[in-house]
């Protein structure tokens, strides 16, 4: 296998990894026992309170979208999925912190779960997963040389010049034939000369 394909095959393991990790942190406890998925999105914007949240309007669904751009990667292999998807791992964990810190009991590490944890960690992974990955390389059209060398609409555009080039010599060509003096030998005898005195005896 080539130094690029070991590269894409690594960085394809490094993004799923991730991907799993994200998705798996959310059914983790966050802080003092709640689990992520019981965290409301909203949340994470205007405040942590108590309120209880669906799966899918928890902190499940930013987690959950980095991990489909990390599926999304293995298929056509865009190293920005990756890097989008970890930002977005980091910005949801660094956001609930935020959030938890402003509440009245604060953030303490020693009630912090291993939740967050593991969704800053895949975000990182992600990232590491993108440097790992080799770029795309984008694929040009090149036009098909023939067998003398240059392309083909070079030739053609070389066969139609010389084309027009003889067309245009035979024109002058024929335009000097057509208005060549005639030679000696087709010319009519020229009359003799009278002076003024008559003609010569």
């Amino acid at each position: 296998m080539s130094i690029h394909g070991s590269r894409r095959l690594i960085g394809t393991l490094l993004g799923l990894i991730a991907a799993v990790a994200a998705v798996w942190s959310a059914f983790l406890s966050w802080y003092a026992g709640r689990e992520g998925s019981n965290i409301r999105i909203q949340d994470l914007f205007e405040g942590i309170t108590l309120d209880s949240a669906s799966t899918m309007n928890s902190v499940f669904l930013p987690l959950a979208f980095a991990a489909l751009l990390c599926l999304v990667y293995a298929i056509v292999g865009w190293r920005s999925l990756l890097v989008l998807g970890g930002l977005v791992c980091l910005a949801t964990t660094l956001l609930w912190a935020i959030r938890q810190a402003q509440t009245a009991a604060g953030l303490q590490a020693d009630l912090v779960g291993w939740g967050p944890q593991l969704a800053a960690g895949a975000g990182v992974l992600m990232i590491i997963a993108a440097a790992v990955a080799p770029a795309v390389k984008r694929r040009h059209r090149q036009k098909a040389p023939d067998s003398e060398g240059g392309t083909i609409g070079q030739k053609a555009y070389a066969a139609g010049y010389r084309d027009a080039q003889v067309e245009v010599g035979s024109g002058a060509q024929t335009e000097r034939l057509t208005g060549q003096q005639p030679t000696p030998a087709q010319q009519p005898p020229s009359e003799p000369r009278i002076g003024h005195d008559g003609p010569n005896t």
